[in-house]
């Protein structure tokens, strides 16, 4: 959950923003009895980010979102009393809500994490980080031996969200995007023009179970430095061209006739009735043989 303020301080009219992405007319605050609202695009002024929340905030007015523009990300718990303090003080007409799971003992997503490659469409070399900050320095060392600057296309496996941004992981004050898997991403196409300096990766909320991860439920869909698949197709708006590659999910199986286990039962159920017809008659065919001949006069 992600509440914004009109103005500076957390006062003013509010919203209370769920999972989802807000745009220009969807931005609107109202007063605590819920009425008086009005719109809050360019008007927002301070934010609260709950814990285990990313809050995307950025200025659209140039009519697209990069990592070259006003876009800042933000991770919960946060209080930003003034948003003047990232350069976006009645600035945002965009807010981007999307959670993450906490980090505990669970078993993380089974596809890997987040896997950088030094060519574009998934080519080159690769190193895959799992959950944790990557500044520059530690893309660059033993861990991965992949140095930012070299990075070309990230593959976001399902169930992570990747954060890349050009300043140190979880910085606020410097321009990110998000890129929630599963999903394949061209760096150009992101608005990094050799100014990629950390990545952060965090695992997404399951849907079914602590061993069950998938994008996210519903039809929403996230325009700010998000990518994601919904039904098959690589989803991507705002700042995202032609080049971008995207990870097909998995073919599920086919399904099981719910009606299969009746008809076995009831093919067994005739085997056993022939068997047992088939008994009757070898036992009472030969009296009924026997009695055929006495009314004919028939000798045996």
């Amino acid at each position: 959950m992600v509440t914004i303020y009109r103005d500076a301080g957390f006062a003013g009219t509010y919203a209370r923003l769920a999972r989802g992405d807000y745009r220009n007319r969807a931005l609107e605050t109202c007063d605590r009895s819920g009425g008086g609202c009005e719109a809050a695009a360019d008007e927002i002024s301070s934010i609260r980010v709950e814990a285990n929340t990313l809050a995307v905030v950025a200025d659209s007015s140039g009519g697209g979102f990069s990592a070259n523009s006003a876009t800042r990300v933000v991770t919960g718990p946060a209080e930003i009393a003034d948003l003047g303090a990232l350069g976006l003080d009645d600035r945002v007409s965009y807010v981007g809500v999307v959670p993450f799971r906490a980090y505990d003992s669970g078993t993380p997503p089974p596809d890997g994490g987040v896997t950088l490659h030094t060519g574009y469409g998934g080519s080159g070399r690769r190193a895959v980080l799992h959950r944790g900050d990557y500044s520059a320095a530690r893309l660059g060392g033993v861990e991965t031996g992949l140095a930012p600057a070299d990075v070309r296309s990230v593959t976001v496996a399902a169930g992570c969200i990747a954060v890349l941004g050009t300043g140190a992981p979880g910085e606020q004050n410097a321009n990110a995007v998000l890129v929630r898997g599963p999903g394949s991403v061209e760096i150009d196409d992101l608005g990094f023009d050799g100014d990629l300096l950390s990545v952060r990766v965090l695992y997404d909320t399951p849907v079914a179970g602590p061993a069950t991860y998938a994008s996210s439920p519903g039809p929403v869909s996230f325009d700010l430095g998000v990518s994601r698949v919904a039904g098959g197709h690589q989803r991507r708006r705002v700042y995202a061209r032609a080049g971008a590659k995207s990870v097909p999910p998995a073919p599920a199986p086919a399904p099981v006739a719910s009606g299969a286990r009746v008809w076995w039962l009831l093919l067994v159920l005739i085997c056993v009735l022939a068997v047992l017809f088939g008994v009757s008659i070898a036992g009472v065919l030969p009296k009924w043989t026997g009695l055929n001949r006495r009314f004919t006069g028939t000798a045996s």
